[in-house]
């Protein structure tokens, strides 16, 4: 008896079409069950998990039994094959009447029946072809799985109530209370935040151009707490950026539910983290955390603490927006579109320039540490802040007046994707000499320092970005001197570079 059950297999970001090919033999009474098809150890170890949950569910099983997942020369890994490989068997022995050819399954068994959550439903979904009328998932993935409406979207529990609806149409209607949105919990406000207004001001910048920025300051002076504010800032997710964010998301087994309701990703890696974690890769090539933080931010807090190597492999990301890994036997494309938010301090022991304090560090240890951040690294982070320590007898002064900064942001933002299309940050060099942003005399104004800073061609057209970004913030069609000097501003470590090597 032959028969065939459809399901996908994610390879990078995408989904790729299988079909669980299941034949029984009862004429051999006590024969093997075979899994084929470059399946791995999860795939494989499937056999006594749909044997013992269908024997829950009532069913016993006998013969010699071959699975097939074709087609055969791509590796499938992962437990969601479980439902399929359960569902063809169950066709096979006729458990199962109704045509099942337009419809996709996904999910992993429990023995005793149940179906538990699988990874990667957002991919699944979206990857499913126009003949997949239906698609059965478990019933903690359905709110990712109907992000899209090109499929009925069935969520089942157990695979007794999977029969029961193939068989009978009849299923729990619970499931149309899953689609209710959860409260969403208050973001953090850049009001609450005393003192700092450079730096506010520097966050506001980036924000509505889309820039990175990095944050040198002694410990204590805010740093990670304006960086986590930083997200606050920024608009909602659109339709599209929430389909290809939760996309990565539930491919990388990370709860979607914040992404799904629009809220952009942040992730704080430890300064541990691993290159590979980092970028991504692996044996099976998986997203890495700048590709988690996808339309929103990646905070690297002790941002010198990291490994040399680490940060240098964020070099080709922060200039691209996506990152190619190849392997031996697989190569993937993945996006990395994201805001870095740097943070460190001026020196190991954090008291380099603090008034009233000593630093203890030799000079060595100073220009060791600071030279973890080469110079190729620092060109492309477009703002640099340099922040004091905050009086602690301002802490009791009270926010007089709460600025509106989302709607200064709105505004800039509206007016580079009016003219551009996309938000400052994104802008080419070929972009920026095409656009007449800049008078002749402005223009040759900041070529002069530009020549006595010795800026690399690099940082500086990531000055006129910046200072596009300050011109849409006040409205400005052109750029202007002052824009131009509060960009320069923000371009220069000067003072660390003095306290390193003066």
């Amino acid at each position: 008896m032959l028969s065939r059950a459809r399901t996908s297999v994610i390879l990078g970001i995408e989904a790729r079409a299988v079909e669980v090919q299941a034949d029984i033999n009862l004429k051999v009474k006590n024969g093997n069950f075979s899994v084929i098809g470059l399946a791995d150890t999860a795939i494989r170890e499937s056999r006594q998990r749909v044997i013992s949950a269908l024997k829950k569910s009532g069913i016993n099983i006998k013969g010699e039994i071959l699975v097939n997942l074709a087609p055969a020369e791509i590796k499938k890994d992962g437990s969601s094959f479980d439902l399929p490989i359960a569902v063809s068997l169950l066709k096979a022995m006729k458990v199962i009447k109704c045509d099942i050819d337009s419809y996709a399954f996904y999910g992993e068994l429990s023995l005793d029946g149940s179906i538990n959550a699988v990874g990667g439903m957002v991919a699944h979904t979206l990857s499913s072809s126009k003949k997949i009328k239906k698609i059965f998932t478990p019933k903690a993935n359905y709110k990712e799985a109907s992000i899209m409406k090109t499929s009925d979207i069935i969520p089942v529990g157990s695979l007794s109530e999977l029969i029961k609806y193939l068989n009978e149409g009849i299923i729990d209607e619970e499931y149309k209370k899953l689609s209710n949105k959860p409260i969403r919990i208050d973001k953090l406000s850049l009001n609450e935040v005393r003192g700092q207004e450079r730096a506010k001001r520097a966050l506001v910048v980036a924000a509505a151009g889309g820039h990175s920025i990095l944050l040198v300051g002694p410990p204590g002076c805010g740093k990670s707490m304006l960086a986590k504010r930083f997200s606050s800032l920024l608009p909602e997710l659109t339709q599209s950026e929430i389909i290809e964010t939760a996309k990565i998301h539930s491919i990388a087994g990370v709860e979607t539910k914040n992404i799904l309701l629009g809220q952009r990703p942040f992730r704080s890696p430890h300064h541990v983290i691993s290159e590979v974690a980092l970028i991504g890769g692996g044996a099976i090539l998986k997203p890495g955390e700048i590709s988690l933080a996808h339309n929103g931010v990646l905070f690297l807090d002790e941002f010198p603490e990291f490994n040399r190597k680490t940060i240098e492999s964020l070099r080709a990301p922060l200039e691209n927006g996506k990152v190619y890994i190849s392997r031996i036997k697989q190569s993937c494309l993945f996006p990395c579109r994201f805001q870095l938010i740097a943070a460190m301090n001026p020196c190991p022991c954090g008291k380099l320039g603090v008034s009233g304090q000593e630093c203890l560090c030799s000079q060595y240890s100073i220009q060791k540490y600071l030279s973890k951040i080469s110079q190729p690294v620092l060109d492309r982070i477009d703002i640099q802040v340099s922040m004091e320590a905050v009086n602690i007898l301002n802490m009791n002064e009270e926010i007089v007046a709460k600025e509106d900064f989302t709607k200064q942001i709105t505004v800039a933002r509206e007016m580079s994707f009016a003219r551009d299309n996309k938000s400052n940050a994104m802008l080419s060099s070929k972009d920026i000499q095409k656009k007449s942003f800049i008078d002749s005399d402005i223009r040759d104004y900041f070529q002069r320092i530009a020549n006595m800073q010795n800026l690399s061609v690099r940082g500086y057209f990531r000055i006129l970005k910046v200072a596009r970004t300050i011109a849409d913030l006040g409205g400005s069609e052109k750029i202007t001197k002052d824009h131009l000097a509060e960009a320069i501003s923000y371009r220069s470590l000067n003072l660390i570079e003095k306290y390193a090597f003066g």
